[in-house]
């Protein structure tokens, strides 16, 4: 992580000192401008892939592409937060310079304020300084390098994506509280806080639980009312035979997903894929996370819906690819990470009977395949395999014997649980007869051994 001081680092004076004064001052009118006043030193923040610890003399950064750009920022005294900003478009059409947003820090709530945090006439006044380049020794250089892998990154969020989550450009992202995410209402996704300076967490797409699906399933429970599923979803496990189905493949899941909440947009449903995992990875947001690994073990447990709709497949493959390259080589091996929800989810993507799909589906499968053997290690493919082989292998259950010697001798009934049962049987008859007032029946001693819990019941044994 590099120290945002006093305008460039050295790194950045190696990207930028090839170019002239003219070319530099037109890259400057051509690009955007972030402010940032009263930001404390010490503070991690970063811009899209990069991110720094800033200096007593930071302002902000300079150079920014036009589009969605990504801020992200931990002051080191609570949870990171962070904000997307659009620079460029139909809201700069017929603005001269650079494109400038300000954001002022507030010492109070140790974050910044949701608006720019001062008046309009003393705004207008810093954004022509930033057009004077008064500001520039103090503003960092966005850097090119990278900027491609946060393309790929970020391919399908765009301002739709964002308000389907209920967030917005300029609004701040907080990652939320795990401990009440299970207990909100995620039924709205259009609900927004009605205060406009209140942080926001994001409020993702619900998904079907196939875990918990599954889990509900071998117990034989009503899996359509304790599921509390969405109605696109209960229609689907109505009878048993669609359970039955639903749990060899979740296409129809899948398909009732898409159709009905993304309106048959796979951008849509691409860019909140690729929302979660980059607020999950930046400011490490536990309903992104949780939202991420839904969507995985969906996709990878629908092989119908894959077939039907390669495109779609090699789409999420290649955003799925980008993602892991900012995940730790350690992910599969490591002894907190290697039993995670990834190996078995991506075995059954990788080791999926594929004869019938288009051969495009299948060189973008040798792909990932190729792919996951190189940034993760060889071995890793031979493990999903026996992953996979496991979970296809019908189980296996061993008849213990319950004789010894001749198998044709039968065995005799066990003398305590018939003894239990005729003590039970005992305990019935001798409440009926002495509710009547007969006297109480002698037991006999072949009825039942000698035992504590016949005579804590009133019989006596002989």
């Amino acid at each position: 992580m590099e120290t945002c001081n006093e305008g460039s680092s050295s790194s950045e004076k190696a990207t930028w000192e090839n170019l002239t004064n003219d070319e530099v001052l037109s890259c400057f009118e051509k690009s955007g401008v972030l402010l940032c006043l009263d930001v404390p030193p010490g503070t991690k923040f970063g811009c899209d892939i990069r991110s720094w610890t800033v200096g007593e003399k930071f302002k902000g950064i300079k150079f920014l592409p036009p589009g969605l750009r990504f801020f992200h920022y931990s002051s080191g005294h609570g949870m990171s937060s962070a904000f997307f900003l659009l620079f460029g478009g139909s809201a700069h059409e017929n603005q001269e310079g650079p494109f400038v947003s300000i954001k002022r820090w507030d010492a109070t709530t140790e974050d910044f304020a949701t608006s720019s945090g001062m008046s309009t006439e003393e705004e207008e006044r810093y954004k022509f300084g930033v057009k004077r380049m008064d500001f520039d020794s103090n503003l960092g250089a966005y850097q090119p390098e990278g900027f491609g892998r946060w393309l790929s990154l970020t391919e399908f969020i765009n301002q739709e994506v964002l308000k389907r989550c209920s967030l917005d450009t300029n609004v701040i992202i907080s990652p939320g509280d795990p401990s009440i995410a299970d207990d909100l209402d995620k039924s709205d996704s259009t609900m927004v806080p009605f205060f406009q300076n209140v942080a926001r967490a994001p409020r993702f797409t619900e998904l079907p639980d196939l875990i918990s699906f599954s889990k509900r399933k071998r117990r034989n429970t009503n899996t359509n009312t304790s599921m509390n599923l969405k109605p696109q979803f209960s229609a689907l496990v109505s009878t048993p035979q669609q359970r039955t189905k639903l749990m060899l493949d979740s296409s129809p899941f899948l398909d009732a997903l898409i159709r009905v909440d993304f309106k048959n947009k796979i951008g849509h449903f691409l860019g909140e894929f690729q929302l979660a995992f980059v607020l999950f990875l930046y400011i490490g947001s536990y309903d992104a996370l949780e939202y991420w690994k839904k969507v995985i073990n969906l996709v990878c447990s629908s092989p119908e819906y894959q077939e039907n709709n390669p495109g779609f497949l090699i789409k999420l493959v290649k955003v799925l690819m980008t993602q892991l390259t900012f995940a730790p080589k350690a992910l599969f091996t490591d002894e907190l990470l290697h039993d995670n929800f990834l190996l078995p989810a991506l075995s059954r993507l990788l080791y999926q009977d594929i004869q019938d799909q288009s051969s495009d589906v299948k060189r973008t499968l040798e792909t990932l395949r190729e792919f996951l053997g190189k940034r993760f290690g060889p071995s890793l493919l031979k493990i999903m395999q026996d992953v996979e082989e496991r979970q296809d292998s019908p189980a296996v259950v061993e008849d213990v014997p319950t004789t010894f010697g001749n198998n044709n001798v039968e065995e005799e009934p066990d003398p305590g649980i018939q003894g239990y049962k005729l003590c039970y049987k005992m305990e019935l008859d001798i409440d009926e007869d002495a509710a009547a007032g007969k006297p109480l029946p002698k037991r006999m001693a072949w009825m039942l051994p000698p035992s504590k819990s016949c005579e804590s019941n009133g019989s006596t044994s002989e």
